[in-house]
């Protein structure tokens, strides 16, 4: 079980979703509204699951905290999964801690999300998507598409829809997809299926829909895709558009190669395009890192495909998105590489491959390092239990402009009105974003015993791989 990001963050995706700078509060410990009027924060926790599950949790904790990010007040979810607090400030920083629903090992992994200077509203929902399959009608399907439009011709199949992976095979005119898992609720119906037969000379692509998969064994890839027209300022950008048809489903047409072509497809239930150009960039620099990549894009939501997208890559450097994950202390502001709305700093620890600690910051494009290494959540996983599973870490950072809203707080009050894929719609119609992401093997916090939690030990590793290398 490999737990996932929060809705909220997802965001984020990447990382999922993000224009107007942003700035941090001036009075980080929460403005006061000016009257003695109690302000209600409140949200419903629930977790959802790969079919669509969603269970109430019961579980969760909202922490509230200080102006050093110390916790003030440790509140419970009801039996309802609902939090409530009260307070007659108008903002204040808080973080939402779920459990994860099976344990790595004997720990009880977390997912944790923290706020900088939240609103004080109604939340709505929060979900955490556990993209569990325990409560799930799953089955193992076999499929073969037929492409009439070139018996004679192979081409590269992709498919959608499915938990897990596919076995594909490739002939003159078909493609086999071969012990691939579905699942849906247990009361509920197949959900659709889709799949992308990619060809060369001439470069064409077609799908294929499959809305019971359980009685079709074989289907034709009829539906040809059309070609969308990206420009960018990067020669060595990669191109991608991905036809959302739901939350479940969406087709990704993509090229590493600027020369060739990316598709749209058509579909009765499609929400929006999503017409995507970005670079990825291979950090080699750190030796002692095990892995670095920094990623920009630009992205255009739109149900409109039959035009050109002028989509030019963020001038934003991996060294301000870096500065803020191993800084210890001091002033950060990313409103000046770009117009951005809001940034978010993850930390994951891992052990055995598993996620034990996820935890997300979404704060403002300037202002403060979040000293999240004060946050305290001993209790919900030990620091000795952490410290001694975590053989891996994964640092990241992200920062995004969405042309539908107005910095910071617009985006966190929107955010939390709105269904995912309505925001990304009306909200994310143009965006740029930029990504960082360090992962560090064969970690181990056993030698930082002078550090008094688990998040400084993190922290103070990962600044130390750095340091090695900027000493060499």
């Amino acid at each position: 079980m490999h737990l996932k990001t929060i809705s909220l963050i997802s965001i984020c995706s990447l990382i999922t979703a993000c224009g107007g700078g942003g700035s941090s509060s001036t009075t980080p410990d929460n403005s006061n509204s000016g009257t003695n009027t109690s302000n209600t924060l409140s949200l419903v926790a629930k977790y959802k699951d790969a079919c669509g599950n969603e269970v109430l949790a019961s579980d969760a904790a909202l922490l509230i905290h200080n102006e050093d990010y110390s916790n003030k007040e440790i509140i419970t979810a009801d039996q309802n999964g609902k939090l409530t607090y009260q307070s007659t400030n108008s903002t204040q920083t808080i973080s939402i801690v779920m459990p994860g629903q099976n344990k790595v090992g004997n720990i009880t992994p977390i997912n944790i999300a923290t706020f900088i200077d939240y609103p004080i509203k109604d939340m709505g929902e929060f979900i955490d998507y556990t993209y569990e399959t325990d409560a799930c009608s799953c089955q193992t399907f076999n499929l073969q598409v037929s492409t009439p439009a070139r018996a004679n011709d192979i081409g590269q199949g992709k498919i959608f829809g499915i938990e897990g992976a596919a076995n594909i095979s490739s002939y003159r005119g078909q493609n086999h997809f071969d012990n691939f898992m579905v699942c849906k609720k247990q009361s509920g119906d197949w959900p659709l299926v889709s799949t992308i037969i990619n060809f060369d000379s001439p470069s064409e692509s077609f799908a294929a829909y499959i809305p019971d998969i359980a009685n079709t064994t074989v289907i034709n890839a009829e539906n040809q895709g059309k070609i969308v027209d990206i420009s960018t300022n990067d020669y060595s950008a990669n191109k991608r558009v991905t036809t959302v048809i739901n939350e479940l489903n969406s087709l990704r047409s993509y090229t590493f190669d600027s020369s060739q072509n990316v598709y749209a497809f058509e579909h009765s239930d499609v929400k929006y395009y999503d017409v995507s150009a970005y670079t990825v960039d291979f950090m080699y620099q750190f030796p002692e890192v095990d892995e670095a990549v920094f990623i920009k894009s630009s992205t255009n939501n739109t149900t409109d495909i039959d035009k050109s997208f002028d989509l030019p890559i963020p001038d934003i450097a991996a060294d301000k998105l870096l500065d803020i994950l191993i800084s210890d202390s001091g002033h950060y502001d990313l409103s000046q590489s770009a117009s951005l709305d809001y940034m978010a700093v993850g930390l994951n620890a891992l052990s055995a491959g598993e996620d034990i600690l996820n935890w997300t910051v979404i704060a403002p494009a300037s202002g403060q390092v979040p000293q999240i290494e004060n946050i305290d959540i001993s209790n919900f996983i030990s620091d000795s239990a952490l410290e001694s599973a975590t053989d891996e870490i994964e640092l990241t950072a992200i920062t995004k402009s969405l042309s539908g809203i107005d910095g910071y707080q617009d985006y966190l009050s929107s955010r939390a009105s709105l269904p995912i894929l309505e925001f990304t719609k009306e909200k994310a119609k143009a965006s740029e974003s930029a990504f960082l992401s360090i992962t560090l093997n064969n970690a181990s916090l056993q030698g930082l015993s002078n550090l008094p939690n688990s998040s400084q030990k993190i922290k103070a590793y990962a600044a130390n791989k750095f340091l090695i290398t900027a000493n060499n």
